[in-house]
Protein backbone atom coordinates (compact mmCIF):
# COMPACT_ATOMS: atom_id res chain seq x y z
CA UNK A 1 0.00 0.00 0.00
CA UNK A 2 2.79 2.17 0.92
CA UNK A 3 4.28 2.19 -2.39
CA UNK A 4 1.28 2.07 -4.19
CA UNK A 5 0.85 5.66 -2.36
CA UNK A 6 4.56 6.81 -3.30
CA UNK A 7 3.70 5.97 -7.04
CA UNK A 8 0.61 8.24 -6.89
CA UNK A 9 2.82 11.25 -5.15
CA UNK A 10 5.37 10.89 -7.49
CA UNK A 11 2.71 10.75 -10.86
CA UNK A 12 1.22 13.70 -9.62
CA UNK A 13 4.31 15.69 -9.02
CA UNK A 14 5.52 14.91 -12.93
CA UNK A 15 1.70 15.34 -13.69
CA UNK A 16 2.14 18.98 -12.25
CA UNK A 17 5.60 19.22 -13.46
CA UNK A 18 4.41 19.04 -16.98
CA UNK A 19 1.65 20.80 -16.61
CA UNK A 20 3.74 24.13 -15.59
CA UNK A 21 6.35 23.51 -18.19
CA UNK A 22 3.40 23.15 -20.67
CA UNK A 23 2.29 26.85 -20.24
CA UNK A 24 5.75 28.26 -19.98
CA UNK A 25 7.19 26.79 -22.84
CA UNK A 26 4.69 28.00 -25.11
CA UNK A 27 4.65 31.66 -23.57
CA UNK A 28 8.68 31.36 -24.55
CA UNK A 29 8.91 29.47 -27.50
CA UNK A 30 5.24 29.80 -29.31
CA UNK A 31 4.05 27.92 -32.08
CA UNK A 32 3.01 29.69 -35.70
CA UNK A 33 -0.51 29.35 -34.91
CA UNK A 34 -0.38 30.94 -31.63
CA UNK A 35 1.12 33.82 -33.33
CA UNK A 36 -1.05 34.25 -36.13
CA UNK A 37 -3.72 34.24 -33.53
CA UNK A 38 -2.18 36.87 -31.88
CA UNK A 39 0.08 38.65 -34.08
CA UNK A 40 0.60 41.98 -32.15
CA UNK A 41 1.59 40.05 -28.96
CA UNK A 42 3.69 38.00 -30.50
CA UNK A 43 5.27 39.85 -33.15
CA UNK A 44 9.01 39.63 -32.79
CA UNK A 45 9.18 36.48 -31.30
CA UNK A 46 11.41 33.18 -32.52
CA UNK A 47 9.28 30.11 -34.13
CA UNK A 48 10.32 26.94 -36.03
CA UNK A 49 8.46 25.73 -38.65
CA UNK A 50 8.16 22.28 -39.51
CA UNK A 51 8.63 21.19 -43.01
CA UNK A 52 6.34 22.56 -45.03
CA UNK A 53 5.67 22.36 -49.34
CA UNK A 54 6.57 25.57 -51.15
CA UNK A 55 3.70 26.97 -52.83
CA UNK A 56 5.58 29.93 -54.74
CA UNK A 57 8.31 31.55 -54.77
CA UNK A 58 8.90 35.77 -55.84
CA UNK A 59 11.95 38.09 -55.54
CA UNK A 60 12.92 38.39 -51.83
CA UNK A 61 10.35 36.11 -50.14
CA UNK A 62 8.49 32.69 -50.53
CA UNK A 63 5.69 31.22 -49.41
CA UNK A 64 4.84 27.92 -47.44
CA UNK A 65 1.56 25.61 -46.88
CA UNK A 66 1.60 25.55 -43.49
CA UNK A 67 -1.73 23.73 -41.98
CA UNK A 68 -3.56 24.56 -44.97
CA UNK A 69 -2.75 28.17 -44.87
CA UNK A 70 -0.21 29.90 -46.83
CA UNK A 71 2.59 31.78 -44.86
CA UNK A 72 4.93 34.36 -46.37
CA UNK A 73 8.33 33.79 -45.67
CA UNK A 74 10.72 37.21 -46.16
CA UNK A 75 14.35 35.46 -47.26
CA UNK A 76 17.12 36.62 -49.94
CA UNK A 77 17.35 33.05 -50.95
CA UNK A 78 14.23 30.79 -52.53
CA UNK A 79 13.79 27.01 -52.40
CA UNK A 80 12.69 25.39 -55.09
CA UNK A 81 9.07 25.19 -55.61
CA UNK A 82 7.29 21.77 -54.48
CA UNK A 83 10.08 21.22 -51.73
CA UNK A 84 9.80 20.81 -48.48
CA UNK A 85 11.23 23.40 -46.09
CA UNK A 86 12.10 23.99 -42.46
CA UNK A 87 12.12 27.64 -41.59
CA UNK A 88 13.65 29.11 -38.27
CA UNK A 89 12.76 33.31 -38.12
CA UNK A 90 11.23 35.63 -36.55
CA UNK A 91 7.44 36.35 -36.75
CA UNK A 92 6.18 39.59 -38.38
CA UNK A 93 3.09 41.67 -37.32
CA UNK A 94 1.27 40.96 -40.71
CA UNK A 95 1.53 37.16 -40.27
CA UNK A 96 4.44 36.39 -42.28
CA UNK A 97 8.33 35.04 -41.06
CA UNK A 98 11.22 36.72 -41.30
CA UNK A 99 13.89 33.74 -41.85
CA UNK A 100 17.24 33.75 -40.16
CA UNK A 101 17.67 30.28 -41.28
CA UNK A 102 15.72 27.87 -43.52
CA UNK A 103 16.75 24.49 -45.22
CA UNK A 104 14.97 21.80 -47.40
CA UNK A 105 14.14 18.50 -46.19
CA UNK A 106 12.40 16.46 -48.60
CA UNK A 107 12.71 13.25 -46.65
CA UNK A 108 10.85 14.60 -43.37
CA UNK A 109 7.90 12.68 -43.69
CA UNK A 110 9.76 9.28 -44.10
CA UNK A 111 12.48 10.19 -41.28
CA UNK A 112 9.58 10.69 -38.72
CA UNK A 113 7.38 7.43 -40.06
CA UNK A 114 10.83 5.41 -39.21
CA UNK A 115 11.38 7.41 -36.11
CA UNK A 116 7.80 5.86 -34.68
CA UNK A 117 8.20 2.78 -36.48
CA UNK A 118 11.61 1.99 -34.69
CA UNK A 119 10.05 3.56 -31.05
CA UNK A 120 7.00 1.11 -31.35
CA UNK A 121 9.22 -1.30 -32.14
CA UNK A 122 11.25 -0.86 -28.68
CA UNK A 123 7.73 -0.54 -27.25
CA UNK A 124 6.80 -4.00 -28.28
CA UNK A 125 9.82 -5.71 -27.65
CA UNK A 126 10.12 -3.76 -24.01
CA UNK A 127 6.53 -5.52 -23.12
CA UNK A 128 7.18 -8.82 -24.68
CA UNK A 129 9.84 -9.06 -22.24
CA UNK A 130 8.50 -7.47 -19.38
CA UNK A 131 5.52 -9.95 -19.88
CA UNK A 132 8.08 -12.95 -20.17
CA UNK A 133 9.68 -12.22 -16.96
CA UNK A 134 6.81 -11.28 -14.85
CA UNK A 135 3.08 -12.39 -14.18
CA UNK A 136 0.01 -11.12 -12.31
CA UNK A 137 -0.83 -12.71 -9.80
CA UNK A 138 -3.08 -11.58 -6.49
CA UNK A 139 -3.67 -8.21 -8.05
CA UNK A 140 0.04 -7.55 -7.97
CA UNK A 141 2.85 -8.52 -10.08
CA UNK A 142 5.70 -10.93 -9.35
CA UNK A 143 8.73 -12.23 -11.17
CA UNK A 144 7.97 -15.42 -12.77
Amino acid sequence: MKRLLVALVAAALFGALCWDARDRLAEIYPTLWMCREEPQKYAGKLVWVNPCKVMAAQEGSFQILYDRDWVRVHSSLQPDVGSQVKVTGRFLPDGSILASTWAEDNAFRIKRRGVIAVSMLVLVTFAFVLRRRFTWRDGAIHPK
